[in-house]
């Protein structure tokens, strides 16, 4: 049985990979910084950083293949942390690259993005660039091959909070609204992330050794047009504002083919998840998220916060954090007033600007999920 390290199969698109590797007889073993929620009872779990040589190293050891998905992801944080981006982007790549040649690993398969084509992408595009060019070179020095695989636009379950599809969709569900930075006419080439998953496993045949790989989907929507479609499947009446001051230069408009590190060929599935599909199959996880979810206070930094009707005289410290990945935190909370009175939880930390019920004590604590109504 050939052996797999999915190094970051705790995230998204790797998690996924990860599943689909198992089902097709590989022996999975997943190197992350924090355990994967979804392991499966026929993988490994390891736990360590990327920056670690010494652990990278040994859990490569006995690997056959090498499926690389570390790193800051998100175009945002990478725009705005650009020394983490290269340090945990570029520099841990080039640690697990460097461990893979010494363990003999056969093959590195490097998660890379469209962005690597175009302009657009600021750091977390100059990194993913910056990689396939460290890569190659280290491939005509030594016997280890290579496989990029530069994903589109990818979507579904267990995705980042931060994931455009995602993002939508929630705060569609959350507030019956969407607020969107862009003119609507953008376009992009969706493709369901159990496919890509599908994909990204297909390639460990010799055809594909050595080579840059495109991993979009079939379907081609412009922003107008999959807003209507969420806006229809959640039932909510169609309410958009389209701010195109806020397009930014981080963001392609259109899936880019402009710049070509290597060329590369072009994989899409001959059967797919349809776009409606995985919609509706977001809408349902995230309503399900939405009516089970905790008061989100994972930006509160100060212990003093102005509450409903701008009433500084609350206290609310956090009690206990449990961070629990890219989706949500939990917290026991601890409101105090100096009056005794009704007061609201603050409208900005209920999920769709919700209040929850009144209290009428000095001191609360929040020990159970806090629901709201929608």
């Amino acid at each position: 049985m050939k052996k797999v390290l999915v190094i970051g199969g705790s995230g998204f698109i790797g998690s996924h990979t990860a599943d689909m590797l198992s089902s097709k007889g590989y022996s999975v073993t997943i190197f992350d910084r924090v355990e994967s929620p979804w392991l499966r009872n026929d993988q490994e779990m390891v736990i360590g950083d990327i920056l670690d040589r010494e652990a990278v190293e040994k859990a490569m050891s006995g690997v056959d293949y090498v499926y690389h998905y570390a790193g800051i992801a998100d175009i945002g944080e990478a725009s705005h942390r650009p020394f983490d981006t290269i340090q945990l982007n570029i520099i841990g790549a080039t640690i697990a690259i460097e461990a893979a040649i010494k363990e003999k690993v056969k093959r590195f398969v490097y998660a890379s993005t469209m962005y690597v084509y175009s302009p657009y992408g600021s750091f977390y595009r100059a990194s993913k660039q910056a990689v396939e060019t460290i890569l190659e070179a280290y491939c005509e020095k030594s016997d280890i091959e290579y496989t990029f695989l530069r994903y589109g636009s990818l979507y579904g379950p267990r995705s980042q909070s931060w994931n455009g599809l995602r993002k939508y969709i929630r705060q569609v569900i959350n507030e019956g609204k969407l607020n969107y930075s862009g003119t609507g006419k953008e376009r992009r080439e969706y493709i369901h992330v159990l496919d890509a998953a599908r994909l990204s496993v297909d390639i460990l045949d010799d055809e594909h050794r050595n080579s840059a790989i495109t991993v979009t989907g079939s379907q081609i929507l412009n922003s107008s047009e999959l807003i209507s479609m969420i806006f229809e499947i959640t039932g909510r009446k169609e309410n958009v504002v389209f701010d195109a001051s806020h397009i930014g230069r981080d963001h392609y408009t259109m899936t880019p083919y402009r710049y070509t590190p290597q060329t590369a060929k072009k994989l899409v599935p001959s059967e797919f998840i349809d776009v409606g599909q995985g919609i509706l199959e977001l809408v349902e996880e995230i309503s399900q998220e939405s009516e089970n979810s905790w008061v989100w206070m994972s930006h509160i930094n100060e212990p003093t916060t102005p509450c409903y009707g701008g009433d500084t005289g609350i206290s609310i410290s956090p009690v206990k954090r449990q961070d629990c990945g890219d989706s949500c935190n939990t917290v026991e909370l601890k409101i105090s007033n100096h009056s005794g009175t009704h007061i609201d939880a603050p409208l900005h930390f209920i999920p769709g600007g919700k209040t929850i019920e009144q209290y009428e004590a000095e001191d609360w604590i929040f020990r159970q999920p806090v629901l709201y109504n929608r």
